[in-house]
């Protein structure tokens, strides 16, 4: 969180998917009150498909992770 009597804030942030690579940029400059917040989060996800095709059969997540 940012505030201040001037501003500026750049950023870049790249996506990818299984629909593709989305690229998002930013920039914002101000002049008087300038307040700024940022959220971020992230999902994490277990295909199953991509560890038979790497373990050769099915395993849980947690016994990949434990090794």
């Amino acid at each position: 969180m940012a505030l201040g009597p001037v501003g500026r804030s750049g950023g870049g942030a790249g996506y990818i998917g299984d629909k593709g690579y989305a690229p998002a940029l930013c920039y914002a400059h101000s002049k008087g009150l300038f307040v700024g917040l940022s959220l971020d989060g992230s999902l994490i996800m277990n295909r199953n498909d991509v560890n038979f095709n790497f373990y050769g059969r099915q395993h849980e997540p947690m016994d990949i992770l434990a090794g």
